[in-house]
């Protein structure tokens, strides 16, 4: 893992040297120096996950750990063909955009790494150039988009959590007939489980949340760059589309991410206003505001 993060490094960093600034053109320089700050910016963000993932990985498995203990204990129902059909045709609109990304930041590496032509037929360091762009994109795709991935399947599989207990809390709800005591014990039991899937909600938002201002900010820099560079046209035409298809894509993440998000606090809103309708002995303020 540090060796690959090591050759990313490296792989970034000549991009950013390649083209000297030359501090005598004052247009030229301000230029270069968005280009520098854009890629600055992107490795930033990736040593900032990078660093959260080594430093932090003891923190991932227990929330993994806890996860798995909670599934047991709420006897959740799990079925790998129905999770991962749910989880595919959740992420179908990401990857075709991921897909598209991807082969235009392919695309425009390679034009990037062009050397000068001797002749038709590509030679062995031009191979070697191509196969470490691909390696690279790759590299750049898995360490910018950890924080977001993570968050967002954390709080997917939380909210299904919380839709679990709420439809064996709904049983219970309206039911003029049931004991009270035993309505009563299921809504106690219902608030420890909810408590226990905020712990984990906080417990992973704890481990990221770092990462993800790191990540906002430089989100709002190259979307930034990447106006300015449009309405002046301030450079080539490839280094524009590269800034714009990462700024869009990296929000669209985010966007995803804000959705899943809302909608975990919508479902432990409506569980909490379930248990309100559920019929107790000696309901008080403070149990409803609880």
């Amino acid at each position: 893992a540090a060796a690959c993060f090591i050759f990313y490094l490296w792989f970034e960093i000549d991009i950013v040297t390649r083209s000297p600034i030359v501090l005598g053109d004052t247009y030229r320089f301000f230029t270069k120096s968005l280009l520098v700050i854009l890629n600055v910016v992107i490795i930033l963000n990736a040593c900032s996950n990078f660093l959260t993932m080594v430093f932090s990985c003891r923190k991932i498995l227990d929330f993994f750990l806890k996860a798995a203990r909670f599934e047991k204990e709420i006897s959740i129902p799990t079925c790998k063909c129905c999770s991962q059909r749910h989880f595919l045709l959740s992420d179908l609109s990401t990857a075709m955009m991921f897909v598209v990304y991807f082969a235009g930041y392919m695309m425009a590496l390679f034009y990037q790494e062009q050397k000068v032509d001797v002749g038709d037929v590509l030679n062995v360091q031009e191979i070697v150039d191509r196969v470490c762009c691909i390696f690279a994109a790759v590299l750049f795709f898995v360490y910018d988009s950890a924080n977001i991935l993570t968050l967002r399947h954390s709080a997917d599989v939380l909210e299904r959590y919380v839709t679990f207990l709420k439809q064996q809390l709904e049983e219970y709800a309206g039911d003029n007939c049931l004991q009270c005591e035993v309505a009563a014990k299921k809504v106690q039991a219902t608030r420890i489980q909810l408590t226990t899937v905020l712990e984990l909600k906080n417990h992973i938002n704890g481990i990221w949340q770092k990462s993800i201002v790191v990540s906002s900010i430089g989100i709002l820099l190259v979307t930034c760059i990447s106006l300015y560079t449009v309405i002046t046209q301030a450079m080539k035409s490839t280094e524009i589309w590269i800034a714009i298809g990462y700024s869009a894509f990296a929000s669209y993440e985010f966007f995803r991410l804000a959705n899943v998000s809302q909608s975990l606090s919508s479902a432990v809103e409506n569980i909490k206003n379930l248990c309100r309708r559920t019929l107790t002995l000696d309901r008080t303020v403070a149990f409803n505001i609880q």
